[in-house]
């Protein structure tokens, strides 16, 4: 747990808000904050899985070998969004000078539905973490639609920014 606290501390730059002691299956929880209201918190348990599984889409983390996972986990991976492709490039050398392997910076044009760039790497205990940039003021987001973003044919009734599912209308 140290380990994993001074990683999301020191090297994401994550503030500690609290910390609990054993309770209901776990030793130990630490709450991080993510910013607007937002909480992260990792538990510290007495038993946990040696050799986790890959995420889904593991082909984008270094070392991966691109073999599926045979039994997903409920938590993908945890992504964190920063303001500007410089902030994305701060976070890759950054992580590197600190040992941390990297992967190097994917990004599609911005007319494919993709994000910009976004790097990805994992924390001390083997969790998929990514980071990305929207970077939407960036001029190249000019006239985008982001519904296209939601493009599945059957989505969920959650799938747009506030608007009614087309069952509901």
């Amino acid at each position: 747990m140290d380990r994993s606290v001074r990683f999301y501390r020191d090297l994401l730059g994550l503030k500690i808000v609290r910390s609990t002691p054993a309770e209901k299956g776990f030793e130990l929880q630490y709450f991080f904050e993510l910013g607007n209201g937002e909480l992260f918190s990792l538990y510290q348990m007495d038993s946990t899985v040696d050799d986790p599984q890959p995420p889904v889409v593991n082909i984008l983390w270094p070392g991966a070998d691109g073999t599926p996972p045979s039994a997903p986990e409920k938590c993908d991976h945890l992504a964190f969004n920063v303001d500007s492709m410089d902030e994305l490039l701060w976070f890759q050398s950054h992580l590197r000078e600190h040992g941390i392997e990297v992967s190097e910076i994917f990004g599609e044009p911005v007319g494919t539905g993709f994000l910009p760039g976004r790097i990805y790497f994992y924390d001390p205990d083997g969790n998929p973490l990514e980071i990305a940039t929207t970077a939407v003021d960036d001029p190249a987001w000019e006239g985008f639609d982001f519904d296209r973003w939601l493009r599945h044919c059957v989505p969920s009734a959650g799938r747009t920014y506030g608007e009614a599912n087309d069952a509901e209308q």
